[in-house]
């Protein structure tokens, strides 16, 4: 996955640091419905509508703390952030399972367009 961030614990803080709407995948590499999502997301990554979305992945087998902070049950996970610039964020909405990809952009652009 290219363009779509791999994030541990530190750089998902500093990420958390700068100022828009980040993306990030809750997922493990033996998931056979994140395995699908991850062309999604990297094509979401390249897809000029949704540019100002940074898309961000975190392995839960990894970083299990990490996806303990935002009770993530199952996966793939995703959750959808609006960061401040100044180390606070909002969860705007998070979504559990395999998504349709073009109801899922669809989703995502509603809030870029907010």
């Amino acid at each position: 996955m290219a363009n779509v961030l791999e994030l541990n614990k530190s750089k998902f803080d500093e990420l958390m640091k700068e100022e828009g709407l980040l993306l990030v995948d809750f997922a493990a590499v033996w998931c056979p419905p994140c395995k699908m999502m991850a062309p999604v997301l990297e094509n979401y990554s390249k897809d000029e509508d949704l540019k100002d979305i940074t898309i961000a992945s975190v392995d839960v087998d990894q970083e299990n703390a990490l996806a303990g902070q935002f009770q993530v049950a199952s996966i793939p996970t995703f959750i959808l952030f609006k960061r401040k610039g100044d180390g606070t964020f909002e969860e705007l909405q998070k979504w559990m399972g395999a998504q349709d990809p073009l109801t899922f952009k669809s989703t995502l652009q509603g809030y870029i367009n907010d």
